[in-house]
């Protein structure tokens, strides 16, 4: 699921220092879900500032500002839990504008405060005290048609 929150491109054609915004919900599923009641969601609303453009405007490096609200189950070294909060987080990408690929990216993501939830159960957990914080990198080796 996370390859699929890539920018999402404006309909028009974009130069240095271009920006916009964007909106997008992507369900992710996890095997047995159905347990906690709950559907496994991110929904991201981004600001993009096309950074660099190279190679003759091919390569498009872009910058992105996020706020997130993110309901999704993790496993921690005790425990599997729901984590559902919101938060923001940034990103950086180098697309390919001729392929239309993501040629590398990093983003980080953090949720402020989340509400834990013990797998399985519909009560959130009391008293606890939790930062989510996700990291994520991602360059393409190799590119097949």
């Amino acid at each position: 699921w996370a390859s699929g929150i890539c920018p999402s491109f404006p309909d028009y054609a974009i130069g240095q220092g271009d920006s916009w915004e964007s909106e997008q919900t992507l369900p992710f599923p996890f095997y047995a879900l159905e347990a906690t009641g709950k559907e496994a969601t991110i929904s991201v609303k981004s600001n993009y500032t096309v950074k660099k453009v190279r190679n003759g405007g091919k390569i498009v490096e872009i910058e992105e500002e996020r706020r997130i609200s993110y309901i999704g189950w993790t496993e921690t070294a005790s425990m599997s839990v729901m984590v559902e909060g919101s938060g923001k987080g940034k990103a950086n990408w180098e697309s390919d504008a001729d392929r239309g690929i993501v040629n590398k990216s990093e983003y980080q993501q953090f949720v402020e405060k989340p509400a834990i939830y013990v797998y399985g159960q519909s009560e959130q957990v009391d008293q606890v005290r939790a930062e989510y914080n996700m990291v994520y990198r991602m360059t393409l080796d190799k590119f097949k048609n």
